[in-house]
């Protein structure tokens, strides 16, 4: 029974360290040249520690991951300034009173929506070996046609993590990370598409 308690205890307790190296690499590349690198490394550590292996120390596993993905920094803050001028558009839209202000806001929304969904297949793509852009842009868009289902999952893990924001900011600094590299992992095991190689 204690046995059974204290992986419990050490399980949760690695599952919120790998929540730390996130914020820790995150904010390493000041969140605009770290987004994709850290985030992809959340994405491969998760998968490690639920998988493949069960990591001691998920430090190291973290920083190892990171310095893979380390190079794509200029795409990462291209998509930090999507981001960014997104919810400003989206801002200044919400405070106008002109007409078009309600489809321009569904525009955005939609083009966000968009973003996030094609931005963690892409990411899933750059942590099963396909390094190229292009190559990761045009397999991420034809996915999230391709497989609608697993797309409402991803937008449900954001629409938890959304509502954890909401709730409570330290529940969603501790936990938000690997909800997200957990929730993804676990949705993308079975996904096996032909254009990837294993």
């Amino acid at each position: 029974m204690n046995g059974s308690i204290q992986k419990v205890f050490q399980f949760c307790y690695k599952l919120f360290l790998i929540s730390f190296y996130y914020w820790l690499y995150l904010l390493k590349g000041v969140v605009i040249y770290s987004f994709i690198p850290a985030t992809a490394s959340l994405l491969k550590t998760s998968e490690q520690f639920l998988i493949k292996e069960n990591p001691e120390d998920i430090g190291v596993i973290f920083k190892e991951n990171y310095q893979g993905y380390q190079s794509y920094y200029f795409a990462s803050f291209f998509s930090v300034m999507f981001v960014i001028l997104s919810y400003t558009a989206l801002f200044f839209a919400n405070r106008s009173d002109h007409s078009f202000s309600l489809a321009f806001v569904i525009v955005i929304i939609y083009l966000m929506v968009l973003f996030v969904i094609n931005y963690t297949f892409v990411l899933y793509y750059l942590t099963n070996g396909i390094k190229e852009w292009k190559s990761l842009l045009a397999l991420a868009f034809v996915s999230s046609i391709k497989y609608p289902l697993r797309s409402l999952y991803i937008l449900f893990i954001l629409a938890i993590l959304y509502v954890l924001f909401t709730w409570n900011l330290v529940a969603f600094i501790a936990l938000a990370p690997c909800i997200y590299g957990c929730g993804i992992t676990t949705s993308f095991i079975k996904y096996s598409p032909p254009f990837l190689e294993k």
